[in-house]
């Protein structure tokens, strides 16, 4: 699996954490070809970076009830009755190969995904995080000095989740990551909202 490029996709304005969006130059791989590992009904695969997970603890109705017919690390074969889709961070919580959720487009067709944070840190390289971060313009924008590099951060969510998220690291070693910002900057901006009134 090859990335063409990515970039960080900020949500500048909104409260949306940030996205790492990839362009690739190769199909991802088959889910024949994924054997996969199960802990507490979720369900992980990994091949070659890319990651595909499932929550399963009995038929249901998830993806319209859709019948998949997968491998286990042992070779046996098993079919999820209408699994759940989950989210990286579960599959961090519950211990599996730390990844994370990115938007992959593939000849123009994009779609949510995840792929490990070590395929992330390998082609960190290839993905532009910009020069700038605007928040809610009339107040602040970031700028990110020359010399500055993307990383990334391992933080909680409200759910109890680990996520990583894109971290711009300065030359003099602060570092810009807009949840932690947003967090701080959110509440002085609905205060200045208020004053306006």
């Amino acid at each position: 699996m090859k990335i063409k490029k990515g970039y960080v996709n900020w949500y500048e304005g909104w409260h949306n954490s940030s996205q790492i969006m990839l362009e690739m130059e190769d199909d991802l791989p088959d889910l024949k070809s994924l054997r996969y590992k199960e802990k507490h009904g979720c369900y992980f695969a990994e091949l070659d970076g890319y990651v595909n997970f499932m929550y399963y603890s009995g038929p249901g109705q998830g993806y319209g009830g859709r019948h998949f017919d997968i491998t286990m690390e042992d070779g046996t074969q098993k079919t999820l009755i209408g699994p759940w889709s989950s989210r990286a961070g579960a599959m961090n919580a519950t211990g599996f190969i730390p990844c994370v959720d990115v938007c992959i487009d593939i000849n123009n067709s994009r779609f949510s995904s995840a792929v490990t944070l070590d395929f992330i840190k390998q082609n960190i390289d290839k993905i532009d995080f910009g020069t700038t971060f605007r928040f809610k313009k009339e107040m602040h924008e970031i700028v990110f000095p020359p010399g500055s590099k993307l990383t990334m951060t391992p933080c909680s969510n409200s759910s109890g989740d680990v996520v990583y998220q894109p971290t711009v690291e300065f030359p003099d070693g602060t570092r810009f990551e807009k949840d932690e910002f947003i967090a701080k900057e959110w509440p002085l901006f609905v205060k200045s909202l208020s004053k306006g009134r």
